[in-house]
C-alpha cells in the first residue's frame, strides 16, 4: 500500500473516533506552545544572536571582583583598557565605549538620546554600511581632532526630520559643537541601545586608577576560543594586581558572549530563566505522560480491529507502523496548532517588553531581542514534537509488539492494557498527578508573589500625574546657588502652565530608589554597615500635599527651610515606630552620613509610609528620610505635575507643556523620561507584572493539561472495566460499592501524589521566593488551594465515569464497548 493510501486510511480512522485524538492534539499544542515560547523568550534575552557574520566571535570583557567572582558594578579605566589593547593576543580587535546622555539642542527644545563615546574599532567589530556619510576613523579619536558625531537612523528621522543634507552640518551636543559625519541604518543601535556615537579619547599617558569607566568588547581572532581568551585575561589581571596592588587590589575579568553579558551581570535574569526552563521541561513531561496514556488507550480501543486485521494477513510490523503513523498525525497536528499558539504568546511578550523597555518605557529595545516565531523556534518546536512522538508513540507500539493480537478473536485477550491492574498506566497517572501538583504549587506561589508586588499600595494617589526627569550639567550649574536659581525659575514656569493644577520636585518619585545613606539615632556613631541602608529623598514643600499623603505628626517643609536654616528631616511612620516605639519623634535628632561627614537632622514631621523601592519582599517596608531640596539643590531631580484633564488622550499636550516650560528656563536642558506616574510605578516592578502573567498562564495550562488528561485517562480506564462492573452488579453488588472501587483508586492517587508533589513544590517555591517576595501566607494559601483543586479533579474524574457505568443495567454493561 502506498504512503498516501495509508495516510488517508489513518485519517479516516481518526475521523470515526475523534475524541481521544482531539484531546491529544490539544495537549501537545498547549505543551508545545509553552515550551517553544519560553525557549524564544530566554534565548532572545540571554542568548540572542547578532546580525553579523562574525557574531560568534563578538565578546564582552566583564569586570569582576576577584574575591566574590561577581560583576564589580564598574568597568575598566583608561590605563587598563590601553594595556589590554597592547598586551592581549587573543583578540583581533578590542574596542571601548562609555555611555552617556547626549542632549541635542539645535531645535526649539532640547531632546536627549542615549549616546556613547566609542573606539572607532567598534564599527569594525559590528560592521554596517551608513545610510549617509561615514563612520568614525582612528584619526577622529586623536587629541585635538575636530569633534564629530554619527547619528542613528531614529535620531536622524525624529530630530532632523530625515534631512538628506545633514552630513557636514553642525550639531550642539551637551552644549558643545560637533560635526555630523554619518547616519547609521535602521535598527543599528549597538553596542547596546545607543543612538549617537562620538570618539572615545583616552588622553595622553593615562595612569593606573583613573576615573574613566570604559566598557570593553572584543572580536576573537580566528585561532582563539573563549577558554583561551579567558585564560589570557586571567593572567593579565593577575600580573596587574601584583604590579599595582594599591590601585587594583581585587580586579579581575572574564570573557562572555556579548549578548549574554546583560544576563550574566544580572544573575536574576539567569535565575528566572532556569526557573522558567524547569517549568517548561516539567510541562513537556506532563505532555508525554498524558499522550502515552491516551495513545495506549486509543490502541486498546482498537484491539479487536487489530486482531481481525492480523488474522486476515496483516503482519505485526504493519500494525505497529499503523499505530506510529496515527500518533505521528496527532503529533503533527499538535505541532501546527502549537506553532500558532506560540506565535500569539510571543506577540504578547513582545508587546509587554516594548511597553516595559520600549518607547513608552523611555528606552530602546536591544536590537538582538527578537520576540517572534523565528526559524530557530520552529526548528526547536519540531525537535520537541519528534521527541514527544518517539517517547509516546513507540510506547503503545511496544505494548502491541509484546501482545499476541491473534488471541483477541479467540477470546484469549481483550486489552492491550493487560487487565484492570495495569501497572504502566497506574504509574503514568500517578507521576502525572505528582508532577502537576508540584508545578501548580510553584506556578501559583510565584504568580501570587508577583501579583502581590504589582498590586502593592505605594501609599500615594497615582492617577492624573505626569512626570519627567531633569539633569543639570556640572559645567553650567556648578554650585548650589545656580541650581537653586534654576529650580526656582522652573517652578515659576511650570506654575504658569494652565494645564497643571499642582506640581512638585523631588530626587526620587514613589517607586524610585532614593539616595542610600548610613545613619544613627540619638547621637550614636554612624556605622557604614547599617542594614538595611536608609533611603533619603530630597523634596520640595508641596510633595506630600500633591500626592495626598497624610501627615501623622508635626509639619511639612516650608519656605523657611533653606540653606541658611537648621537641617531638618521628615521621617515615615515605620521608621518612627522602629526607632522610638510608643514615643513621638518630633524634636529628636538623627545623624546621617552626607558627603563623607556626619550631619545632624532635627525631625519636624512624621508622614505615612511611601514605597520608594520595588514592592517585593522586605523592600516594600524600606523606610525613607525626606529632606527639603532647598537645603541642598541637586543637579538631578524629577518633576511631577497633577493635571485636570484626561491624561491618556492629551498626553502629548501635557508632555509638550513640560518641555516648553523647561526650554524657557534653559533651552539646553531637556525634560526626559516623560511618563504618567502610574507608568513610573509600573516600571519599578522590573517586569514582575509580565512574569506574573506568564506564570498565571503556565499555571492555567498545567491545570488544563492535568484536568483534561486525567478525565480522559481515568474515565477511559473505568469504561474499560465496564464488563467487570457488569459482572459485579449481576452478582449483587450495589451501585455505591461499585463506585467506591474507583473512588478508592482516586484516593490512592491523592494519598501518594499530593504529599510528594506538594512537598516538592513547597520546597522549590520557598527556595525561589526568598529572592523575590515575602513568603508570609503565600505558600500556605497556594498549597491548600492546589490540594483542593487536585483532590476535586481526581475525585471528579473517578466519580462521573463510574456513575455512568454503574447506572447501566448489568446486561448492558456486559456488552458495553
Amino acid at each position: 500500500m502506498s504512503f498516501v493510501f495509508n495516510l488517508r486510511y489513518t485519517l479516516r480512522l481518526l475521523r470515526k473516533s475523534p475524541g481521544t485524538a482531539i484531546i491529544a492534539v490539544f495537549i501537545i499544542a498547549l505543551g508545545l506552545a509553552v515550551s517553544a515560547s519560553l525557549y524564544g523568550l530566554i534565548k532572545s534575552i540571554a542568548f540572542g544572536s547578532l546580525p553579523f557574520a562574525n557574531e560568534g566571535k563578538i565578546v564582552r570583557l566583564m569586570a569582576l571582583n576577584e574575591e566574590t567572582g561577581l560583576h564589580s558594578g564598574s568597568e575598566f579605566d583608561a590605563y587598563e583598557f590601553q594595556r589590554m589593547q597592547q598586551s592581549l593576543q587573543s583578540f583581533e580587535e578590542l574596542a571601548g565605549y562609555e555611555s552617556y546622555l547626549g542632549i541635542l539642542s539645535d531645535g526649539d527644545v532640547a531632546e536627549s538620546f542615549i549616546a556613547a563615546k566609542i573606539s572607532p574599532a567598534l564599527f569594525s567589530i559590528m560592521p554596517a554600511t551608513p545610510v549617509l556619510g561615514r563612520t568614525l576613523l582612528p584619526d577622529d579619536q586623536q587629541a585635538g581632532a575636530e569633534p564629530v558625531v554619527v547619528l542613528s537612523y531614529d535620531a536622524w528621522q525624529s530630530y532632523y526630520a530625515g534631512r538628506l543634507d545633514i552630513v557636514g552640518e553642525s550639531s550642539r551636543i551637551n552644549g558643545e559643537t560637533y560635526t555630523i559625519i554619518g547616519v547609521m541604518p535602521a535598527r543599528y543601535s549597538y553596542p547596546e541601545v545607543h543612538e549617537l556615537w562620538t570618539p572615545l579619547q583616552l588622553g595622553q599617558n593615562p595612569q593606573p586608577g583613573g576615573s574613566q569607566n570604559i566598557a570593553v568588547m572584543g572580536l576573537l581572532n580566528d585561532v582563539s576560543q573563549f577558554s583561551s581568551a579567558d585564560a589570557e585575561l586571567a593572567t593579565f589581571f593577575s600580573q596587574k594586581r601584583e604590579d599595582y596592588v594599591d590601585n587594583y587590589p581585587s580586579n579581575a575579568a572574564k570573557v562572555v558572549p556579548f549578548t549574554k553579558f546583560l544576563a550574566d551581570s544580572g544573575g536574576s535574569i539567569i535565575a528566572i530563566g532556569y526557573i522558567l526552563s524547569g517549568i517548561a521541561f516539567s510541562i513537556l513531561a506532563i505532555v508525554c505522560f498524558n499522550l502515552a496514556n491516551l495513545l495506549l488507550i486509543r490502541a486498546n480501543e482498537r484491539t479487536q480491529e487489530l486482531g481481525i486485521r492480523n488474522a486476515l494477513g496483516s503482519t505485526k510490523s504493519q500494525l505497529i507502523a499503523e499505530l506510529l503513523r496515527e500518533s505521528l498525525v496527532i503529533c503533527f497536528s499538535g505541532f501546527m496548532l502549537g506553532l500558532l499558539l506560540s506565535s500569539l504568546i510571543l506577540r504578547f511578550i513582545d508587546y509587554e517588553f516594548n511597553y516595559l523597555l520600549g518607547t513608552e518605557g523611555g528606552f530602546v529595545m536591544p536590537p538582538w531581542m527578537d520576540f517572534s516565531l523565528t526559524l530557530n523556534v520552529v526548528v526547536v518546536s519540531a525537535l520537541i514534537t519528534v521527541a514527544i512522538w518517539v517517547s509516546t508513540g513507540f510506547f503503545s507500539a511496544w505494548k502491541l509488539y509484546r501482545k499476541d493480537i491473534s488471541s483477541v478473536i479467540h477470546g484469549g485477550a481483550t486489552s492491550l492494557l493487560g487487565g484492570s491492574k495495569n501497572r504502566a498506566v497506574q504509574m503514568l497517572v500517578g507521576l502525572e498527578i505528582t508532577l502537576s501538583c508540584a508545578l501548580l504549587v510553584i506556578c501559583g506561589a510565584l504568580f501570587f508573589a508577583a501579583y502581590k508586588g504589582t498590586h502593592a499600595d505605594f501609599g500615594i494617589a497615582k492617577e492624573q500625574y505626569i512626570t519627567g526627569f531633569v539633569e543639570l550639567p556640572a559645567a553650567s550649574y556648578p554650585d548650589s546657588n545656580s541650581r537653586q536659581s534654576y529650580l526656582n525659575n522652573l517652578q515659576v514656569e511650570l506654575s504658569a502652565q494652565s494645564d497643571f493644577v499642582g506640581l512638585t520636585i523631588s530626587t526620587a518619585l514613589p517607586g524610585m530608589d532614593g539616595e542610600a545613606v548610613a545613619y544613627s539615632v540619638n547621637g550614636g556613631e554612624i556605622d557604614d554597615n547599617v542594614q538595611p541602608r536608609q533611603n533619603m529623598v530630597w523634596i520640595s514643600d508641596s510633595f506630600f500635599d500633591l500626592f495626598d499623603v497624610p501627615l501623622r505628626e508635626g509639619r511639612h517643609f516650608d519656605g523657611g527651610d533653606n540653606s541658611e536654616s537648621s537641617a531638618v528631616v521628615i521621617v515615615d511612620e515605620i521608621f518612627s515606630a522602629n526607632a522610638w516605639p510608643g514615643e513621638s519623634p518630633l524634636g529628636k535628632r538623627i545623624q546621617v552620613d552626607q558627603d563623607g561627614g556626619a550631619v545632624s537632622l532635627e525631625i519636624v514631621g512624621v508622614t505615612s509610609h511611601i514605597i520608594h523601592d520595588e514592592p517585593m519582599a522586605q523592600q516594600s517596608r524600606f523606610t525613607t528620610l525626606y529632606r527639603p531640596i532647598s537645603q541642598s539643590p541637586h543637579n538631578y531631580f524629577s518633576i511631577a505635575a497633577r493635571i485636570s484633564g484626561n491624561l491618556d488622550s492629551n498626553f502629548a499636550i501635557y508632555s509638550n507643556a513640560l518641555k516648553i516650560a523647561a526650554a524657557r528656563v534653559d533651552r539646553q536642558i531637556p525634560v526626559t523620561n516623560i511618563h504618567s506616574l502610574d507608568r513610573v510605578i509600573s516600571g519599578s516592578m522590573n517586569g514582575n507584572d509580565l512574569l506574573g502573567d506568564l506564570l498565571l498562564g503556565m499555571a492555567f495550562i498545567v491545570f488544563s493539561l492535568a484536568m483534561v488528561a486525567l478525565f480522559a485517562v481515568v474515565s477511559r480506564s473505568i469504561f474499560a472495566r465496564s464488563k467487570e462492573i457488569g459482572v459485579r452488579r449481576a452478582l449483587g453488588s450495589t451501585q455505591i460499592r461499585a463506585i467506591w472501587i474507583f473512588m478508592r483508586q482516586g484516593l490512592n492517587y491523592i494519598a501518594i501524589a499530593i504529599p510528594i508533589g506538594g512537598g516538592v513544590g513547597v520546597l522549590l517555591s520557598a527556595r525561589f521566593l526568598q529572592y523575590i517576595a515575602d513568603l508570609e501566607g503565600v505558600l500556605i494559601s497556594v498549597s491548600v488551594t492546589v490540594l483542593i483543586l487536585i483532590t476535586l479533579m481526581v475525585l471528579a474524574a473517578s466519580y462521573f465515569p463510574a456513575r455512568r457505568i454503574v447506572a447501566m443495567e448489568p446486561g448492558d454493561a456486559l456488552h458495553y464497548e
